[in-house]
């Protein structure tokens, strides 16, 4: 199976899942790609769309969406009751509201919860499995990758009892496979992007999930491979790859609305001088809607930074009175 797709390789892939063949290639390629996004849970795809173009940003949707139903059902029978969690729709956490998102991409209903491609923990390892194949120089070699994927996602679902645990620990093999079999130590590198990545926490604000996240990757005992990349690296150097640090993390965080508008307010440790502290207030930025059922519509956010203090109470006080 290619791990990037021509529009003559669409054709009886099951790259489409239920989509009708012929439909999807009447298409423009742009409706082509708005359609894969949709399947992907993208909340940006008019952006992405904008910055790579349709058919590339198609072809991507589609073959991520490939590999996570591929992935699912060699799982499913080691362990159906996980892959069950994974499709199951998760509502957003309390103080979490959807980030990063387009008005005309995420109906209402949909800011309210995580499913699928867009689950925060199932974001990634089908990403892992596409950077893995297309980095393997010839068919024997992603013939190998594949026997391997295969037997690793089977072996993993048969005793994780989260989408966390899998996450990580099919992760961590990933990671082994590109240093010891690739030779490629940036691949690490991306395949932990594609699992902790700073542009997804944006877009969902899942800062618990990414707190888990965090907590694993630091603890070595069942993901060496996959910890040892990620705390080889310092913050500046997550930073300069888009990789989640424990300090993108608040120590503090909580929403609430106010004049049909979500406002934000969290609490982070200062990235310059970790014993400090400093308020992030995060305000939705709306217009008047002239379509749809919401007087309102999402345009972006806007972000105020407080000065730093010495103590978290400080902070924390602050944050406090922000509402």
């Amino acid at each position: 199976m290619p791990t990037e797709i021509t529009e003559a390789e669409i054709r009886g892939s099951g790259h489409l899942g239920e989509l009708d063949d012929h439909f999807f290639l009447s298409l423009s390629p742009e409706e082509q790609a708005l359609e894969m996004a949709k399947r992907n849970n993208c909340p940006i795809p008019l952006e992405l769309i904008l910055k790579r173009g349709a058919l590339e940003m198609r072809n991507r949707y589609a073959t991520v969406n490939f590999w996570y139903r591929w992935l699912l059902e060699n799982m499913r029978p080691a362990n159906a009751q996980l892959v069950d969690l994974m499709e199951r729709p998760e509502k957003r956490f309390p103080f979490e509201p959807i980030g990063k998102f387009e008005e005309d991409s995420v109906p209402f209903d949909e800011r309210q919860c995580m499913r699928g491609l867009g689950h925060p923990l199932n974001y990634g390892y089908p990403r892992g499995v596409v950077e893995i194949l297309n980095a393997c120089p010839d068919q024997k070699a992603k013939g190998d990758a594949l026997i391997f994927i295969d037997f690793w996602s089977k072996e993993i679902a048969g005793h994780a009892k989260h989408t966390l645990d899998f996450a990580v620990e099919f992760a961590d093999k990933l990671v082994w496979f590109s240093e010891k079999v690739l030779k490629d130590r940036q691949l690490a590198v991306k395949i932990l992007y594609h699992l902790v990545g700073t542009g997804k926490l944006g877009e969902d604000n899942c800062f618990t999930h990414y707190d888990a996240l965090v907590q694993r990757l630091q603890n070595p005992r069942l993901i060496p491979h996959l910890s040892r990349t990620y705390t080889s690296l310092s913050t500046a150097e997550r930073g300069a790859n888009k990789i989640t640090d424990p300090l993108d993390i608040p120590v503090y965080h909580w929403s609430f609305t106010a004049d049909n508008r979500v406002i934000m307010v969290l609490v982070f440790k200062s990235k310059e001088s970790p014993q400090q502290y400093y308020v992030e207030r995060r305000m939705e930025k709306i217009e008047p809607s002239t379509s749809g059922p919401q007087p309102y519509r999402h345009i972006g956010w806007s972000t105020f930074r407080s000065q730093t203090f010495s103590r978290f109470e400080d902070a924390l006080s602050l944050a406090q009175r922000t509402k």
